[in-house]
């Protein structure tokens, strides 16, 4: 049995206004060979494209860009400055300062002084006070902990208590938790003497000072001066 010749056809699809939407599917149903079929509501929501046009003083200038010229007027500003900036020239809400800023950190345009904090990499900056105060604190503790207690204990007539080493200790910028082994040094090596709960003196080797021994062939002989512990 011979098979049906082909049945050749357009299938299109045509969008229309609702308003004229009757007229129109009354005279293409008029049509003859026309079918129809399924016709169906769409419904489009517009809304406004989210990316924000560039029309600051140079369009063409990408943020990285933007943000190095920008700095030559600012070489020392915070996250938040460049943040600004960027939305003041008209380049959108200023989110894209962030990946400039670390971008220009990497390629070794800006620097990172601290959290949100940056610079121009050719600014110099001069230490911070506390900088200053941590590099004084360290030339006073040049002096080692025994040395500075037999010091002060040399100024105290050669007594001190242990409560007024700790205070000296803290004023002088020195951990107050090394007054312990510090005494306990000198003591075993014989520089500090202990005379009482918490009181420490210092003995005469504490003191620079000649000590006899016994005597031999009827000299006295005589020790050499300790040496600063």
């Amino acid at each position: 049995m011979p098979k049906p010749p082909p049945v050749e056809y357009f299938e299109c699809v045509c969008r229309m206004p609702v308003l004229t939407a009757g007229p129109i599917m009354a005279m293409l149903t008029k049509i003859e060979g026309l079918d129809v079929s399924a016709p169906h509501l769409v419904s489009e929501i517009k809304a406004y494209s989210r990316n924000t046009a560039v029309t600051g003083s140079n369009p063409e200038m990408g943020t990285k860009g933007f943000l190095a010229e920008w700095s030559k007027a600012n070489p020392t500003f915070k996250a938040i400055d460049a943040v600004k900036a960027i939305r003041a020239d008209g380049r959108g809400n200023g989110t894209a300062a962030y990946p400039a800023l670390n971008a220009l950190v990497e390629d070794g345009t800006f620097k990172k002084l601290a959290p949100g904090q940056y610079s121009r990499a050719d600014v110099k900056h001069l230490p911070s006070p506390k900088a200053k105060a941590a590099k004084k604190a360290k030339r006073k503790n040049d002096v080692s902990n025994a040395e500075f207690t037999r010091r002060a204990m040399s100024r105290a007539h050669g007594r001190i208590s242990s409560a007024a080493l700790k205070r000296l200790f803290e004023n002088d910028g020195r951990p107050t938790s090394g007054t312990g082994p510090t005494l306990t040094k000198m003591r075993e090596g014989g520089v500090v003497k202990q005379v009482g709960e918490g009181m420490y003196e210092l003995t005469a080797r504490g003191k620079g000072k000649p000590a006899s021994k016994p005597k031999v062939n009827g000299a006295a002989a005589v020790a050499d001066t300790a040496p600063g512990v």
